[in-house]
């Protein structure tokens, strides 16, 4: 009887070995994808001399060709006291963009952009684990342009 619960034993264990290492493994895969969809937005960005409508058809072609989904509803929110303006892309927005005053420019025509995308963490029966976890909805993963000088 002793060898059966000892066998039992080692099997929980290596089981919730298994579970840990799965996701581990799935958590740096999201995370990834992610960093990966913000660095090419900003490439994007940069590309194309702003967010015009050129560089958000390619941003989308982008996210589809990648998957990426965090599977929230995301909501960009107002930038206050630093004289920013969020820039809602048309589709269902997975990521957020706002456009910021060149530093130290005045009125001219640069700007840098903030970018970010969200890691969030999808389970059945249990929905959106870092929501159930941390009340967020998702984890941001932030970035910037360099300076972007733009026709007006």
């Amino acid at each position: 009887m002793r060898e059966a619960i000892g066998g039992s034993v080692i099997l929980n264990i290596a089981l919730v070995f298994i579970v840990l290492i799965n996701g581990y493994l799935a958590v740096s895969v999201q995370y990834t994808k992610a960093f990966r969809v913000k660095n090419q937005i900003v490439s994007y960005i940069e590309q194309y001399e702003g967010f015009s409508d050129l560089a958000e058809d390619r941003i989308a072609d982008y996210i589809g060709r990648v998957m990426y989904d965090p599977g929230i509803a995301v909501t960009c929110p107002p930038v206050a006291g630093e004289g920013g303006s969020v820039n809602v892309p048309t589709n269902p927005s997975t990521y957020c963009v706002v456009r910021m005053p060149g530093p130290g420019i005045g009125a001219g025509n640069a700007s840098v952009y903030r970018v970010t995308t969200f890691l969030t963490i999808q389970l059945p029966f249990v929905g959106n684990l870092m929501e159930t976890v941390t009340g967020l909805p998702g984890i941001p993963i932030r970035g910037e342009t360099k300076l972007v000088f733009s026709n007006p």
